[in-house]
């Protein structure tokens, strides 16, 4: 199944492989491929006896996060209608986090802004050693905060605060010690590194799997909960409704440095 830029194909041991296809744009996410891609989880999450999802990115990068005219354009809109986009675009990752069966990122390219949310929302990280990581929203006038109840389990709140308030770029050694990616290969051999990980999960009852993650979920510190949620959707929906976020967008599209950087 393909639409709006995002494709799942269910594989014969019952592993769902969902991958971004907005190729031309680094992946990045309109409010279009945000319908998609929760639709899909939302049919996965009723697929019977689903093992495992892996979620991928076409072309030379895994995710570069939310589109910046998408992000302006619903900052610049009425308040209502930017909260409630920004709550349907935080359920991307809350739809990640409560599939009851493990989640696996295969990261090449880089991973940017929300793009770090989607890996930090996943139960396991691949990447190339090529690849880059950085939480980009600053860079831009926006806040961070809608993949923090995902990212401070993660990382913790030590190397959250340094590389969010920075948008400094990390290799993907540094996003490997820092915990955000879990495996590191060569560049070409993220399959066979996949590979291994799903013969593994393989291995396991999916029963127990399942109630393993559910008990994580419920247990992680920060708490992940419909609260601390809410409280990152509404200070992302602020965020990009602010006279910064409209300057920085502005500048991005402009090829242009924002007045705060000159």
């Amino acid at each position: 199944m393909t639409a709006n830029g995002v494709s799942v194909v269910i594989d014969k041991d019952s592993i769902a492989v969902l991958t971004l296809g907005r190729t031309k744009a680094m992946n990045s996410f309109d409010r279009a491929q945000v319908e998609a891609f929760n639709d899909v989880l939302d049919g996965l999450k009723l697929e019977t006896g689903l093992r495992a999802l892996i979620v991928r990115g076409a072309g030379r990068v895994f995710c570069a996060g939310a589109d910046i005219r998408y992000l302006r354009d619903m900052g610049a809109g009425p308040w209502e209608q930017n909260l409630e986009d920004s709550e349907y675009y935080a359920g991307m990752s809350k739809r990640m986090r409560l599939l009851p069966v493990p989640v696996i990122s295969c990261v090449q390219g880089g991973a940017y802004g929300g793009g770090i949310g989607i890996i930090a929302a996943s139960d396991i990280v691949i990447s190339e050693e090529s690849a880059k990581f950085a939480v980009t929203e600053g860079r831009f006038g926006f806040t961070a905060s809608i993949m923090m109840p995902y990212l401070l389990p993660r990382v913790g709140a030590r190397q959250a605060r340094r590389w969010c308030l920075t948008s400094e770029v990390m290799s993907a050694l540094e996003a490997l010690r820092i915990g955000l990616v879990d495996q590191v290969v060569q560049e070409g051999t993220l399959d066979d590194a996949l590979a291994v990980i799903t013969n593994e999960v393989l291995r396991n009852g999916p029963v127990g799997i399942q109630e393993t993650k559910a008990a994580m979920n419920y247990l992680c510190f920060p708490p992940f909960s419909d609260k601390s949620i809410g409280v990152s959707v509404e200070a992302f929906a602020k965020g990009r409704a602010c006279t910064s976020a409209q300057e920085g967008a502005l500048s991005f599209l402009e090829k242009r440095k924002p007045t705060w950087a000159e």
